[in-house]
């Protein structure tokens, strides 16, 4: 069976974890017991065992989701350091320049700086999932930040076509569990979480 049916069916292979897992996805913090079992679940792919581990050692699951948690944060400090600095220029070059191009600048600066800061979030989100499974190999948190290994993993055909089937199933569970009430969004949210997650290691250790 391929990557994409194995990724997608995982998380109905077992209704009982299945629901323990959207239980734990319902209230913040607690969810990253949830995601911390999606990467449980995806270092089995390592292995090439597709069936969903088993729910325990909670606080082992909660300390990995703070980490994959962490490890984003760190991913978009950059982020928001190119954003402040991009501003920064901007609001310097207005001290020499006449009143109507500075006018002009006032008007376009923010769309031009959002337009490059959202180029490189969305680099910063497309290369973390990378940085999350070169942590989980050997669970040592620097891993996450050894660049070299994290882009070679990250900027390759099989992990970018991945990526981008996944994403697009992501946005359609979520349009279609969206409607119900309260916990649609926390179903949504752990299928994708294993689906993802499963898919990506899966392409990760080849």
């Amino acid at each position: 069976m391929g990557i994409y049916e194995e990724a997608i069916k995982r998380p109905f292979t077992d209704f009982k974890k299945l629901l323990i897992g959207i239980l734990f996805s319902i209230l913040p913090i607690i969810n990253f017991i949830a995601i911390g079992y999606s990467l449980v679940a995806a270092k089995t792919v390592f292995k090439q065992n597709y069936e969903l581990p088993k729910w325990e050692k909670f606080g082992n699951l909660f300390a990995k989701g703070l980490i994959a948690f962490l490890i984003n944060i760190f991913y978009l400090i950059p982020v928001i350091i190119i954003g402040f600095i991009l501003m920064m220029i901007n609001m310097f070059r207005f001290n020499f320049m006449d009143p109507n191009e500075m006018f002009r600048m006032i008007s376009d600066w923010p769309i031009t700086v959002m337009g490059l800061v959202s180029i490189f979030a969305l680099l910063a989100i497309y290369v973390t999932p990378a940085a999350i499974l070169t942590y989980l190999v050997n669970e040592k948190f620097e891993d996450a930040f050894k660049l070299n290994k994290v882009f070679k993993k990250a900027f390759n055909n099989k992990y970018f076509l991945t990526y981008l089937v996944i994403f697009i199933y992501i946005i359609i569970i979520n349009f279609l569990l969206a409607y119900i009430p309260f916990i649609g969004r926390a179903i949504a949210g752990f299928i994708t979480l294993i689906t993802f997650y499963t898919a990506l290691a899966s392409v990760y250790k080849t």
